[in-house]
């Protein structure tokens, strides 16, 4: 079963060979994850809206582990087991 990618792919006409059996197009989508995942926005957005929520309900421990702001380790300790 072909996708609508592979389709895209497969109706356009491929340019010069630049790596194994792959053009620039080719190689260049294998790197951009929006090709292989259109809702790659819902995600990002529900991720960060998770994020947000968690960080409401719970403060971190921060560890120093050097000298500077940069050097301290956030530690997220629960109540109880995860709910998922």
């Amino acid at each position: 079963m072909a996708t609508s990618t592979s389709n895209a792919q497969a109706d356009r006409l491929k340019g010069p060979l630049v790596w194994l059996d792959m053009d620039q197009k080719e190689l260049d989508d294998a790197y951009d994850q929006s090709v292989y995942a259109p809702n790659q926005q819902f995600i990002t957005t529900r991720r960060r809206l998770a994020s947000e929520a968690m960080l409401k309900r719970v403060t971190p421990e921060r560890i120093a582990y050097g000298a500077s702001e940069d050097e301290k380790l956030d530690i997220y300790k629960l109540r109880g087991p995860t709910r998922r």
